[in-house]
């Protein structure tokens, strides 16, 4: 009798050792969140990614555009573009009076025309001398 019950037990913990093993879940790759991480923290690595997308939406800047009756143009970076031109791996789709839709790796951006700002006004540009006003 001794015998037949240790066969028994020792078979049913077998069975209940694969029980344990198939029922329970799947190994995931879960990120374990630190508790004592202060609010607002973002992982190193996740943070560089998101700059580096942000930082090449920057890098792009559309200094003249114009919208005509046969041809739509634009200076990206200081090179002459048309629809469908290709410039440093991104393609122009779209040029508007105001901006221009680009595509790269599959991601649409939108970059305003940049007006730069006058630092001297128009009538000493050509010589005309203004009075000054004693301070």
């Amino acid at each position: 009798m001794r015998g037949l019950a240790s066969k028994r037990l020792r078979a049913g913990l077998g069975l209940f050792g694969l029980g344990c093993a198939f029922g329970a879940p799947a190994q995931t790759e879960a990120v374990l969140v630190d508790p004592t991480r202060p609010p607002g923290y973002v992982e190193p690595a996740i943070a560089a990614q998101v700059a580096a997308e942000q930082s090449e939406v920057r890098t792009w800047s559309v200094s003249m555009i114009r919208v005509g009756a046969r041809q739509r143009l634009a200076i990206v970076n200081g090179e002459l573009v048309r629809e469908g031109d290709q410039i440093g791996g991104v393609r122009v789709l779209k040029i508007e009076p105001r901006t221009v839709q680009l595509e790269r790796r599959g991601k649409r951006y939108e970059v305003a025309m940049t007006v730069a700002g006058v630092k001297e006004p128009a009538d000493s540009a050509v010589g005309v001398k203004r009075p000054r006003v004693n301070e």
